[in-house]
């Protein structure tokens, strides 16, 4: 072999000597291999593929299991919610329907009517006419022409010269009162501040000196005052406290008591009557006096009512007594 022949073959195993050297190094270097062959690896790609997404089917799937009853429970309170609703409305739809068709008149206005009135030996023409000659007017001819009445609890203040005798008189008064259907309550206060009736003993001309209308030749007074609206606010009742005589002087108490009460005219159509112009006879109401406070203070008889309103009312209760 020549000298030539011998350094081509030194060459080429020079050569494949290190290719070997360069191949050993890549298989042992393998930190230099997997940084780029991973990402392109079809594993690699798979398991990081399909590894989420089985979770989030799970996920999801649970939430739809969850949310499904939740949905189905709101439909339901809505429906129900519908359902009420469509029921109120149609109750107040009849409610509406009946009200346009009911036409108010002051009778149906009036309260309901508790109790009937009768007065035994009276028929209900003369009850319910002397109920309007002595309430709706007054003693000093006044058409007043209106219902006058307490429409609250009243209280009676006594001061002056009155008698045990006397006290005992309005006493029972009061409690006859208390029973009269209707009534609102009356007592005695021991306060003149809260009195709404004051009752003054006292001789004439010092109630004269205290009361204006009172005359030196009267024995009683009552004077009233009612508001805008035709209810009892105030009365001052003035007793001759020199009138000896027991009959007279109870007669006397008796009818302005009585006409304290929204009564305040006398009259001359019975002489039974503790209203009777021209005596004084009476020691204590009769049933007709208090067949009028009956009629006066039954519920269906209203403040501020007209003669016609209350004539129209007051046959509705009021019963013959023939």
């Amino acid at each position: 072999m020549n000298k030539r022949a011998v350094s081509f073959v030194l060459f080429f195993l020079f050569l494949v000597s290190l290719s070997a050297c360069s191949v050993k190094k890549s298989i042992d270097n393998n930190d230099e291999i997997q940084p780029l062959t991973a990402p392109f690896s079809d594993t690699t790609v798979t398991e990081t593929v399909t590894k989420p997404v089985v979770p989030k089917s799970e996920i999801t799937t649970t939430k739809t299991e969850k949310t499904v009853p939740a949905q189905q429970t709101v439909e339901k309170e809505e429906t129900t919610t519908i359902q009420e609703n469509e029921e109120t409305n149609a109750v107040e739809e009849i409610i509406t329907e009946i009200l346009s068709v009911i036409k108010p008149t002051e009778t149906t206005a009036a309260p309901l009517i508790t109790q009937s009135v009768r007065v035994y030996g009276y028929s209900q023409k003369q009850l319910i006419n002397y109920f309007v000659e002595t309430a709706m007017n007054s003693e000093k001819g006044v058409n007043l022409g209106r219902v006058i009445k307490w429409t609250k609890r009243v209280n009676v203040y006594l001061s002056g010269n009155y008698n045990n005798s006397d006290l005992s008189l309005i006493k029972q008064l009061c409690y006859s009162l208390n029973n009269i259907d209707g009534f609102p309550g009356i007592g005695i206060t021991d306060s003149s501040s809260n009195a709404d009736i004051l009752i003054m003993f006292a001789g004439r001309l010092q109630l004269s000196s205290l009361i204006s209308d009172f005359g030196l030749l009267d024995d009683g007074y009552c004077g009233l005052v009612w508001s805008p609206s035709y209810s009892l606010r105030k009365a001052v009742i003035g007793i001759n406290s020199t009138i000896i005589n027991r009959t007279k002087r109870n007669s006397v108490i008796c009818e302005e008591f009585l006409q304290a009460m929204g009564i305040p005219n006398d009259s001359n159509s019975y002489k039974n009557s503790i209203f009777y112009q021209v005596s004084d006879s009476l020691s204590w109401p009769s049933k007709l006096d208090w067949g009028v406070v009956s009629v006066l203070y039954n519920p269906g008889i209203k403040p501020g009512m007209t003669k016609s309103e209350a004539r129209e009312v007051a046959a509705s209760f009021v019963k013959s007594g023939i």
